[in-house]
């Protein structure tokens, strides 16, 4: 069985320079992670010998927008030049910030997997509408300059997606925004993909990742999920195909968030941090990660009590189980005993 805990991230900051309709987060009162707690963080991760599979510097802000963020990549890349930490970095941006010096630095490092894009739009009223504050050309732009300086380099990777989350508001240009992307990534000569939240299957070229927009009001979401199918319908002609399984949901298992004031959360969808299970400026990582309250939480969803837990039962992220069956008795014999 895999290891749990394949992914961690590490909001470095919690702010960002957009105002998105569909964003979830309403209070950021700590937005910049300080140096000095990165590098504990870094520390006590060195200490443990632990080696993730995906360092994500990234949780619900704008990781550009961090005045030292080229810092803390640089500190990060030097800890893990035999990458003895993590395997890969991944990261999402909306690309109003990005430019050359910074392409470079993440281009060069040979550490990144994956960068997201995320645009939601290929026409500027739209994109105005939703991403408020952003410069839609100007995030084209960054991002084919990024692809070109890729290209120049001879390099594969980073994998790019180029992501548009389905809503009412966009939903109208979707095949205008995949149209547009496949037009410029045939011009250029490069395989483009596209993926849904659905697809299952690991993706190994840039692609357009189409994903569903979550909320907190139930019937906006059921709305914007019928929306979605039907999105998934119209591009692949059938409509998704899901496995009965367990309704139990992997975040807790694949991966854990460090936010920029130092709390611990199981969870990448808990913008209020409600399910704290430590804190890395007062305990170890380590100890942590095999602490009793992280365990409780595991246990409770193994058993199918999730829905105890407030957090969970009120997930805008649950749109279909995700814990394949051929490992859940192994989790059950390690969490349940």
């Amino acid at each position: 069985m895999k290891k749990i805990l394949q992914t961690i991230m590490i909001e470095i900051n919690n702010s960002c320079n957009l105002s998105c309709i569909m964003c979830m987060i309403k209070n950021r009162p700590k937005p910049f992670m300080e140096f000095s707690l990165f590098k504990k963080i870094l520390s006590d991760w060195q200490e443990s010998g632990r080696c993730f599979d995906l360092f994500m510097p990234f949780f619900r802000g704008e990781p550009l927008l961090h005045p030292q963020f080229i810092e803390f990549l640089r500190l990060f890349f030097e800890k893990n030049k035999d990458y003895t930490l993590a395997k890969s970095i991944a990261f999402d941006t909306n690309a109003n910030l990005l430019d050359k010096d910074l392409s470079d630095i993440i281009l060069t490092s040979r550490q990144f997997s994956t960068i997201t894009f995320s645009i939601d739009a290929i026409k500027e009223n739209t994109y105005e509408n939703i991403r408020k504050g952003g410069n839609l050309n100007k995030v084209i732009k960054n991002i084919k300059d990024f692809i070109q300086l890729r290209k120049e380099y001879g390099f594969s990777f980073p994998k790019i997606r180029l992501q548009f989350i389905v809503m009412p508001e966009n939903i109208n240009e979707a095949k205008e925004f995949l149209n547009f992307w496949k037009s410029y990534f045939k011009e250029i000569n490069i395989i483009l993909d596209i993926i849904f939240e659905y697809d299952t299957s690991e993706n190994s070229n840039d692609c357009i990742f189409f994903r569903p927009c979550m909320s907190y009001d139930k019937e906006k979401q059921s709305n914007d999920k019928r929306l979605y199918e039907q999105l998934y319908l119209d591009i692949k002609g059938n409509r998704p195909l899901f496995k009965d399984l367990p309704d139990i949901c992997s975040g807790p298992f694949s991966h854990i968030v460090i936010t920029s004031d130092g709390l611990v959360l199981p969870c990448c969808v808990d913008n209020q941090d409600r399910l704290t299970i430590g804190d890395v400026k007062e305990q170890k990582l380590v100890k942590i990660m095999n602490g009793s309250s992280l365990k409780k939480l595991l246990r409770l969803h193994l058993s199918m009590n999730k829905s105890k837990i407030d957090v969970c039962r009120d997930c805008p992220g649950q749109f279909f189980p995700v814990i394949d069956e051929s490992i859940l008795k192994e989790l059950i014999d390690k969490y349940e005993n």
